[in-house]
């Protein structure tokens, strides 16, 4: 497993408002667990208190669910949801401290994505962090 860097932080994009699907797709269980605090488990698994959510849509039962996460989880709100995920990922980013060096940005809705795969991705922005984008 690639070393972790303490300037490595996560983001995750959970501010959407599912209105096609009609429910919030965060909160949307697979393997007796939502979308939501599977991402944050995975994020909290290779930044272990250095993650940022981006809620929005449904604050309130975002920040819940967050809650049964962990420490170490900072929850921003986009109240600008309905623009897109772009003001959400400026967001998260303005939220991160000043010595950050770099972000990993997790959507919620993208579960087959493993802690082996962002160890991948870590390990290749370790070994050439200015290539990272």
């Amino acid at each position: 497993m690639p070393r972790r860097s303490k300037d490595l932080w996560t983001v995750i994009l959970s501010a959407g408002g599912s209105t096609r699907l009609g429910t919030p797709k965060q909160l949307l269980r697979r393997r007796g667990r939502t979308l939501l605090r599977n991402t944050a488990d995975l994020a909290q698994s290779v930044t272990p208190g250095r993650v940022v959510a981006v809620v929005g849509a449904y604050p309130y039962r975002m920040r819940s669910a967050l809650r049964n996460c962990g420490t170490g989880i900072l929850t921003v709100t986009n109240t600008r949801w309905r623009y897109g995920m772009a003001g959400s990922l400026r967001q998260g980013l303005e939220a991160l401290p000043p010595n950050a060096a770099a972000a990993l940005v997790l959507l919620t809705d993208q579960p087959l994505v493993t802690a082996n795969d962002l160890e991948r991705l870590i390990a290749a922005w370790a070994r050439h962090p200015q290539r990272a984008a």
